[in-house]
């Protein structure tokens, strides 16, 4: 996890480590669409009674709109509670927010959820869970082959507009869009140092003053931000629908 120093746009918060993760899960090929996000606010009472009908994305029109990113996330908004940020990558608890309501109205490959099962429930991947994917086993600074016009979308090749999903090549395991397109929010909270011990499982607290970590870069980014190993953070506090433009998300269901 990291980059060692003598990687293209390294940044002083990409300590390069050892991970370990323990246990298997999903997660989402695309990022959320803007038609997933609406389909969740289209069989939710209480999504459109907190968050309104407006979804939270940006430029696209109406034919297509459905395939673009969401990009105006709070991390609050995802998971609507400081539990996620307790230092204790076990505790899955949430309250009501996106997530909660993508599991709950929506199931998932196991069927529809009970508010009281934890078992499959959607959530955020962990950093080290988001790079792992990411990289599909890739030591380079890119998660597949070519340069990063091939890879991302970036602030070199975007034109200042999002994309649909899926235009750009997957990395080996078939996920597109990791980098580039729309910061991806995590569930930790953001450390500006990550260390050089080898570890497992690893999960930080409340980090920054409260603040989530997100990875992968986005449009608003030169492309030396559209690396595997590529951080930065979102204002957690920034609720219920005040997130920054380019920040998004990507679901992961876990096995355990």
């Amino acid at each position: 996890m990291g980059s060692p120093s003598s990687e293209a746009g390294r940044k002083t918060n990409e300590d390069y480590h050892e991970v370990t993760l323990l246990y298997d899960f999903w997660l989402g090929i695309y990022p959320v669409t803007q038609g997933q996000y609406m389909r969740i606010i289209e069989r939710s009472e209480w999504m459109r009674n907190t968050y309104g009908t407006v979804c939270p994305g940006s430029f696209s029109n109406d034919v297509d709109a459905a395939l673009y990113p969401v990009d105006h996330l709070s991390s609050r908004m995802l998971r609507n509670e400081y539990g996620s940020l307790d230092g204790s990558y076990y505790n899955r608890k949430m309250e009501q927010g996106v997530l909660f309501h993508f599991s709950y109205m929506c199931g998932t490959y196991e069927g529809s959820l009970t508010a009281a099962d934890n078992t499959h429930k959607a959530d955020l991947p962990s950093e080290a869970e988001w790079e792992y994917a990411c990289r599909a086993g890739s030591g380079d600074a890119r998660n597949a082959e070519g340069d990063a016009d091939d890879i991302a979308w970036h602030s070199g090749n975007a034109e200042g507009t999002l994309h649909p999903v899926g235009m750009k090549k997957p990395n080996a395991w078939g996920l597109y869009d990791m980098l580039g397109g729309v910061w991806e929010v995590c569930r930790d909270g953001y450390a500006a140092n990550l260390g050089t011990v080898a570890v497992e499982n690893p999960f930080s607290g409340n980090g920054y003053g409260g603040y989530n970590v997100k990875r992968g870069g986005s449009i608003w980014e030169d492309a030396t931000y559209s690396r595997s190993a590529s951080r930065s953070l979102i204002n957690t506090h920034a609720y219920p629908t005040k997130g920054n433009q380019g920040d998004g998300l990507r679901v992961m269901i876990p096995l355990w």
